[in-house]
């Protein structure tokens, strides 16, 4: 078993700050992702959008402290959590009432076709103000998890000048050192923005020959193992 190099998170586009960070830090990570994919039966928990195996992922449940505020809940509309997964329906649906009833947010589940959806994920304003999306490395960069979140015509409908003035640093130095400090800087900006909330890294398994020795998947940016590293 192994842990490729894609990480699950759900994106809070919710453009006032104090109720985005209720969102953030109220949400059960372990709830919400039992919910949306009982496909998996093992989840590896992550502490930013940078899965572990990429230089500054690290391992371990997100920081969240939870503070209620049921006023300021009560005056949102019930949020959309764009799901499109019908055999997930059911049970998102029965975690946005716990989450309702535990702190007052609404959370209104509604399935949208997986195409649809693709489409106006790219389209301001969106559609939705949660959704689950899935970052897998298919270029060896840092960039892949966060310009999504911090460009223009990205995933979300505010922005985040100082997140996104930090990536223009790291997009011009050539100082990998550097690269990789700005990275963590941001993924962790993300989390104290509570712009988009980790929520696990899969577990999958992974079958080769049982005499090969050395064998490691998934390790800094190499999503499948160097075939010159096997020992026999």
């Amino acid at each position: 078993e192994s842990i490729p190099l894609k990480s699950i998170g759900l994106v809070i586009n919710v453009r006032a700050k104090d109720l985005r960070e209720m969102v953030y830090n109220c949400v059960d990570v372990d709830r919400l992702r039992a919910a949306a994919y009982p496909e998996f039966d093992r989840f590896y928990d992550i502490a930013t959008i940078l899965p572990v195996g990429v230089p500054g992922g690290r391992a371990g449940k997100p920081l969240q402290k939870c503070v209620v505020d049921r006023a300021m809940a009560a005056q949102s509309r019930p949020l959309v959590f764009a799901n499109w997964k019908k055999d997930s329906q059911g049970r998102l649906e029965d975690y946005a009432a716990e989450l309702h009833k535990k702190t007052g947010i609404k959370m209104d589940v509604r399935y949208f076709d997986i195409q649809d959806l693709v489409k106006a994920m790219f389209k301001n304003p969106h559609p939705y103000d949660l959704v689950p999306v899935a970052i897998s490395v298919v270029q060896p960069e840092y960039d892949i998890f966060f310009r999504d979140m911090l460009t223009k015509g990205g995933l979300v409908d505010f922005e985040l000048p100082k997140l996104s003035g930090m990536r223009d640093s790291m997009l011009k130095t050539d100082d990998y050192a550097e690269v990789e400090e700005i990275a963590i800087d941001i993924a962790d900006g993300l989390s104290r923005e509570g712009a988009l909330l980790p929520l696990f890294q899969e577990v999958r398994s992974f079958y080769y020959p049982s005499k090969i020795k050395n064998l490691s998947v998934g390790k800094g940016f190499t999503e499948y193992p160097e075939v010159a590293d096997f020992r026999w």
